[in-house]
């Protein structure tokens, strides 16, 4: 081979592999048409679009130009899966997801892993076990910045409440369609939330259950959605009339305090564990 052919096929090569890249960001890319069969690859990737974690591009990046289509679309279901689990746990882009992928990439490259099944056999010791799983997520906060992260997280939950298939795969998590609302108010008025700020202890001890999953709810957008930093008794009558379950549920207490966040996050966590499999 001459370097000119040489140096046309590494420009080849970069030009696909640019393209692919591309395309993790963009589920809606024609470059899926000839990787996947049919539709069933599109709620993975949705998912895994807004997750947009580098470990996750330096394995499928391998993935996509020698997996089968069927064995691709199993492993990204799984990779969306191991990615919640990773991202609870704070562990998704260190260096030893990144490591791990990476050395599976060139696995994939080699020939050496072919399938889904042998991608979950060397990554077994790296994704947090169940018991992990739900400790952690008991304990978990979603910052502002990450919103939809918990838009996302609290619908997938409601699915699997509702029994339904698939909650992994992203659901609605349009903020003009579904509402995030923070039970214990963001800018809490001190008169409207006096027990909850003196059961925490202090102001600032209050502020740091806003983030805490188990102080969130999905709400319908819509006249009644908006109640920001009403009283608890007011937002109970509002929970009353929600189309989701785990929001309903709330309207069942008579008050909402720091232990009331902790038992709701303990449930959810319990949910999560069946939501996000390993």
């Amino acid at each position: 081979m001459t370097h000119r052919q040489e140096a046309l096929h590494f420009s080849e090569n970069l030009l696909s592999a640019t393209h692919a890249y591309t395309a993790l960001s963009n589920p809606e890319s024609d470059f899926w048409a000839t990787k996947c069969s049919g539709n069933g690859h599109r709620p993975a990737l949705d998912t895994l679009a807004m997750f947009d974690l580098v470990p996750n591009k330096i394995l499928l990046l391998a993935a996509v130009d020698h997996f089968h289509s069927h064995e691709l679309e199993k492993l990204l279901r799984a990779m969306v899966n191991w990615s919640v689990r990773g991202m609870i746990m704070s562990m998704m882009n260190r260096g030893r997801f990144e490591d791990q992928y990476s050395q599976i990439a060139v696995a994939i490259r080699k020939g050496e892993v072919t399938t889904t099944a042998q991608v979950r056999l060397r990554v077994e010791d790296l994704i947090p076990s169940d018991t992990d799983f739900r400790e952690q997520f008991a304990l978990a906060t979603i910052g502002r910045s990450d919103s939809k992260l918990a838009r996302y997280y609290l619908s997938a939950l409601e699915t699997t409440r509702r029994k339904e298939s698939q909650p992994e795969f992203v659901p609605n998590s349009n903020p003009s369609q579904v509402n995030l609302e923070h039970v214990f108010p963001q800018n809490a008025k001190e008169a409207d939330w006096e027990d909850f700020i003196k059961k925490s202890g202090d102001k600032q001890d209050a502020a740091s259950w806003v983030y805490r999953i188990g102080n969130m709810v999905l709400l319908q957008a819509g006249v009644n959605s908006k109640i920001g930093n009403k009283s608890f008794a007011e937002k109970v009558e509002v929970f009353k009339a929600s189309g989701f379950e785990l929001t309903r549920k709330i309207s069942e207490k008579s008050e909402w305090t720091p232990d009331s966040i902790r038992l709701r996050q303990t449930v959810l966590a319990g949910l999560a564990v069946k939501t996000w499999p390993r």
